[in-house]
């Protein structure tokens, strides 16, 4: 059976906001981890959604990792970028 994962870093620049899309703002908003992916967003209307029913109606399986999303705010800090980055490439090595 073919694998793939489901990983995902989302956020909306609003480069007319001066609050920061820091760590915590994604904390406050959906940092997933693992099945926690699926609980958000399997029947719902996002394209994470699509790819995780395409995955079941072809036989694939999707293996959900980590998921960061927030809302329309000021630009990413460089310590969030990399949090997260960093745990997707490590939640990526610890698959093989």
């Amino acid at each position: 059976m073919y694998k793939f994962a489901v990983v995902g870093l989302w956020h909306e620049t609003n480069t007319f906001c001066s609050v920061p899309a820091d760590y915590a703002a994604f904390e406050a908003d959906a940092l997933l981890r693992g099945n926690e992916i699926l609980d958000e967003y399997v029947g719902s209307q996002a394209s994470i959604a699509g790819f995780i029913e395409a995955a079941e109606v072809l036989g694939f399986e999707a293996v959900p990792l980590v998921h960061a999303r927030t809302g329309p705010i000021g630009t990413i800090t460089d310590e969030a970028f990399e949090r997260i980055v960093g745990e997707i490439t490590l939640a990526l090595s610890e698959q093989t």
